[in-house]
């Protein structure tokens, strides 16, 4: 019943949503006019906002990726607070530019990766515990960890950062 209730609330949703756009629209839709510059558009979105966006995100992960390796070499509460304020840094500077579906992010199942979390129904981690069962070293050469699915290389990763608590962390050293 409480299932049936939360459907029949989100298709109202839906619904009202539809009719409140026609509203507004004034109940047609609506075209560019035919001398809009759509060349232009691109250029300056590409200019003043998807490549700004991404340098951004970019130095995020690097931060992210410096913190982190700092978090284990000294594994302290200063690290600890360092590493956390980087991951935020960067999950922010990737909430502005998520919405960009083409480009290189599109490839090499890169969306896939960064938006390969939570795993609401566990299939990474039942990749990488048949692995780990198998004894399979491949998971630790990152190379052929890339060629992996997106689940295994998210996992495989967490399960080997937490596996090594000394010094260097995942460096296998």
């Amino acid at each position: 019943m409480r299932k049936r209730t939360s459907i029949l609330i989100a298709a109202c949703t839906i619904v009202f949503g539809l009719f409140a756009t026609a509203a507004l629209m004034g109940g047609a839709a609506r075209s560019a006019p035919a001398d809009f510059d759509h060349r232009k558009l691109a250029e300056v979105a590409r200019t003043n906002f998807i490549i700004p966006k991404y340098l951004k995100l970019e130095a995020g992960i690097k931060t992210l990726r410096t913190a982190i390796s700092a978090l284990c070499r000294t594994p302290d509460n200063q690290q600890l607070q360092f590493a956390r304020k980087a991951f935020r840094n960067a999950v922010a500077s990737w909430g502005t530019v998520e919405i960009i579906r083409f480009g290189p992010v599109a490839k090499q199942n890169r969306l896939e990766r960064l938006f390969y979390w939570p795993d609401r129904k566990g299939r990474g981690r039942r990749q990488v515990l048949r692995l780990l069962y198998a004894k399979d070293k491949s998971v630790l050469d990152p190379r052929q960890l890339a060629e992996k699915s997106v689940a295994v290389a998210r996992y495989a990763a967490t399960f080997i950062t937490k596996a090594e608590s000394r010094p260097g962390c995942a460096s296998g050293r």
